[in-house]
């Protein structure tokens, strides 16, 4: 669904997204006038969570927010967002490395041609249906994947005490077990495998179905 660029602000015009409708809302900066854009996110967000609330399923809004500014960040926290992507902190970040070492940018170049590589979040019985455990460390995840396809893991989900998701990217204790639920997710690097693909075997694998995101 698609809401007009000139009015996404609006209630009614949000209202028609259904967001409530939605596993996951992603709400992405609108222009490149870093501040204004911010401004409008803002704005587009409390009316989301207005409508989410006053839905019939009244389940919890925890959209994922880009932002330019930091700033923003402590607004949105007041509003009681938590979950954000600050992309120009991402820009400048990938910017510093590739000073630092210019071959990085060969691997950034092909992450990020979604050619040779893409990042999947799937559950644990995506990779091994009638699997599932119990308990389980990073480096048996990784292991797993590993042997199942070519696939690397990066993150993990575990849910906090308020029973919100939080990721965790390469934690420093990688043999440490922890409980794991069929809730809990795998953030995964998965080599793309084409048709004509003559590197290795093939990979068959259960991809969890895709998910709709809405995005004014």
């Amino acid at each position: 669904k698609e809401v007009d660029l000139e009015t996404y602000t609006s209630y009614a015009e949000l209202a028609n997204l259904d967001v409530d409708q939605f596993d996951k809302v992603i709400v992405q900066v609108e222009g490149h006038r870093e501040c204004s854009a911010d401004q409008r996110t803002i704005a587009a967000l409390l009316q989301l969570k207005e409508i989410a609330a006053e839905s019939e399923s009244a389940q919890d809004f925890h959209p994922v927010v880009e932002v330019h500014e930091e700033c923003t960040q402590g607004m949105l926290q007041i509003c009681g967002f938590s979950n954000f992507v600050h992309s120009s902190s991402l820009i400048s970040q990938a910017l510093a490395a590739v000073s630092e070492d210019p071959k990085v940018n060969g691997i950034y170049a092909q992450l990020m041609s979604g050619e040779e590589h893409s990042f999947d979040l799937m559950h644990y019985s995506d990779i091994l249906p009638g699997e599932e455990p119990t308990s389980v460390s990073f480096a048996e995840l990784t292991w797993t994947l590993a042997s199942n396809g070519d696939m690397t893991l990066l993150a993990w989900s575990r849910e906090n005490e308020d029973g919100l998701v939080e990721w965790e990217m390469n934690p420093a204790d990688k043999v440490a077990k922890r409980d794991w639920t069929s809730r809990d997710m795998l953030a995964v690097l998965t080599r793309i495998q084409w048709p004509d693909d003559d590197v290795g075997a093939s990979v068959s694998m259960a991809r969890r179905p895709s998910r709709q995101r809405a995005s004014p």
